[in-house]
């Protein structure tokens, strides 16, 4: 996909100032998935632009102009193209990308076992112990199961089963409660 972008900045000065200072992060960097074909930054004031790279890799361009200016206007024209990377931008396989999405969700799911653990504790969990040790185990037991098996389903396959699922799921729910 080819992605056409124009941004204006216009500085109005109440009181002109002698001179001005810019820094810009304006510019993208191509990348696995993004190629930029052209890109283009003009500044109405007389001055240099001065491309560099800050520490964390990003294209930026510095520029001083003397003044009195009461007014300055930047202009940033460029065009971007994108392809479909299927999220996996730094090279990771599908099985890596699947294994680290249910990585991802671990903390939080321990984070809210233990912030009820209090109440399986107390009062509360009188009489429910023994069903919610069962219910963590089975939920333990199927998340296993699931997580093997999605990790073997991306080793050869995709996710277009998925995605005509919830297609399918998502109209029928809609002409369903519309």
């Amino acid at each position: 996909m080819r992605i056409c972008v124009a941004h204006e900045t216009l500085f109005h000065y109440s009181s002109p100032p002698s001179g001005v200072i810019q820094t810009l992060r304006l510019t993208p960097r191509s990348h696995t998935g993004q190629y930029v074909v052209d890109w283009r930054i003009d500044v109405s004031a007389d001055c240099r632009l001065d491309p560099q790279e800050d520490a964390f890799g990003n294209i930026i361009h510095a520029f001083s102009t003397n003044g009195p200016i009461a007014e300055l206007r930047l202009l940033v024209e460029g065009e971007v193209e994108t392809q479909d990377v299927a999220g996996l931008v730094r090279g990771l396989s599908h099985e890596d990308a699947a294994r680290f999405s249910f990585l991802l969700a671990t903390p939080l799911i321990l984070a809210a076992g233990v912030f009820k653990l209090p109440d399986l504790t107390g009062h509360l969990g009188d009489g429910v112990r023994g069903q919610a040790l069962v219910g963590a185990a089975c939920a333990a037991a199927a998340g296993l199961v699931s997580v093997s098996f999605l990790v073997r389903w991306f080793r050869t396959r995709t996710l277009w089963p998925f995605g005509i699922y919830c297609v399918v799921a998502g109209s029928a729910c809609i002409a369903y409660f519309a």
